[in-house]
């Protein structure tokens, strides 16, 4: 027999299916700025300083500035995207629906966080550039078709639960 200490109260809220799903779609939305920060652009606010360590190959026209990074010093700015793994904290969830909107939100958010370091690496050399997000423009689509794919999952989770015997009929709240 296994024992499940659920959560009462205010807490209880948290059981929800849709909290790992929401958590991957809206946390982007801290952690890119953060990673810009961490870039140094800002500069009011405690940086990597990546800019210091690169080659920077101006534009012709004077529009847009490109540097060429060498990837140990842009991988640590990725690590505001560690966040996104809270994800997996849903798997202490009593419910069956939560835990399993828990793995695939995790898994989801695992991947867009190291997608972007498998392509830093994989590059050699990461560009910069002042008119655009950082890192190499197929790691912010690639990161951008992700974060599509975790609202799509999001929108056919419910779908799933419907399909699933085990989980009650009244699984989403």
């Amino acid at each position: 027999m296994t024992v499940v200490r659920t959560l009462g109260g205010w807490f209880s809220r948290l059981n929800w299916w849709g909290w790992p799903f929401s958590w991957i779609v809206l946390i982007p939305g801290v952690t890119i700025p953060w990673q810009i920060v961490l870039l140094g652009n800002s500069g009011r606010w405690p940086a990597a300083n990546v800019y210091d360590n690169c080659d920077l190959e101006p534009d012709v026209r004077g529009a847009t500035n490109t540097w060429e990074c060498a990837p140990e010093h842009v991988l640590p700015t990725l690590l505001p995207g560690v966040l996104i793994l809270v994800a997996f904290l849903w798997l202490r969830s009593p419910e069956r629906p939560t835990r399993y909107a828990a793995v695939i939100a995790g898994t989801l958010g695992a991947a867009r966080l190291i997608t972007p370091a498998l392509i830093y690496v994989a590059s050699g050399t990461v560009t910069l550039r002042t008119t655009f997000f950082p890192g190499p423009d197929a790691s912010v689509a690639l990161s951008a078709s992700l974060w599509v794919v975790s609202i799509a999952a999001a929108l056919a989770f419910p779908r799933l639960l419907k399909g699933d015997k085990r989980s009650p009929a009244g699984a989403g709240r």
